[in-house]
């Protein structure tokens, strides 16, 4: 979880020149912790104490953020053509295409807010080329099609996905790494990495591999749920009724739902289901 870090404690301050080490801490607790305990010397710290911010959160903008937390809209629909439970990337993604492939009514429960967990804490890499170097071609292929989908998509809503282009250094390697690639590829060497990029010293070969892309998790999240249908935070499934392999009911924190079809997008399907 990426974190940024802010003084609350007016000039109370380590004099040390040295940056501590700052774990990361989860924003909902909002720990404050004594320098002394983050790799500075006790001697040379007073109490000073830090608020820790994931940057995400940080840069998103206040009007992405409320979208993430729209809680129980009024009217909702408790007879959908399908349910999703769980609005991480994974869940908003399955909503999105339902709607997109027909379905009239789509609800997505979600008992915090929508990618609150690591679909919201990630770096926002859509680059499956690099995966050539390390990975079996099926795993590959389907990054390359995510990301083909994840371009068209973003050209049909508007730019709401917000995807930006990015290219993607792969350091040590170099004219004898595998060729499969599906994006430009460019060899370079030690000057011209040098040149490429200044700052960088002591790599000898690297690669440069364009037509890639980036996003920023939480609008990205906030531009999928946009786009997958009805969306209800603070809605925790707590229960469902089986008869014959088929979910009739969800049990909720804000009651009932009897949809057509339920999607599980929260890591594991609900016990005794699965083992």
């Amino acid at each position: 979880r990426c974190a940024t870090r802010r003084p609350v404690s007016g000039d109370a301050r380590p004099t040390s020149t040295h940056r501590p080490h700052i774990p990361n801490v989860p924003v909902e607790r909002r720990q404050a912790r004594r320098v002394g305990t983050l790799g500075v010397r006790p001697s040379d710290a007073r109490l000073a104490l830090v608020e820790m911010t994931p940057v995400w959160d940080s840069t998103a903008g206040d009007d992405k953020l409320s979208v993430l937390a729209p809680g129980v809209p009024d009217g909702l629909d408790r007879t959908p053509d399908v349910a999703v439970v769980g609005a991480g990337v994974l869940g908003l993604a399955i909503a999105a295409m339902c709607v997109r492939a027909g379905a009239e009514s789509v609800v997505v429960l979600e008992r915090g807010r929508l990618a609150g967990g690591a679909s919201g804490r990630n770096a926002g890499v859509l680059a499956p080329e690099p995966h050539v170097w390390t990975d079996p071609p099926a795993l590959v292929e389907l990054g390359r099609r995510s990301l083909r989908l994840t371009r068209v998509l973003d050209a049909e809503w508007d730019g709401a996905l917000g995807l930006q282009e990015l290219d993607c250094l792969l350091v040590g390697a170099g004219a004898d790494a595998p060729m499969s690639w599906e994006a430009p590829v460019e060899v370079l060497d030690e000057a011209a990495v040098r040149e490429r990029m200044p700052a960088v010293s002591g790599v000898t070969a690297a690669l440069l591999i364009a037509g890639q892309a980036r996003v920023h998790p939480l609008r990205f999240a906030a531009g999928l749920a946009g786009h997958a249908g009805t969306v209800a935070t603070g809605a925790d499934v707590i229960g469902h009724k089986i008869r014959h392999n088929n979910v009739l009911a969800l049990t909720t924190t804000i009651g009932e739902f009897h949809p057509g079809v339920v999607v599980f997008a929260t890591g594991v399907a609900p016990r005794p289901e699965v083992a």
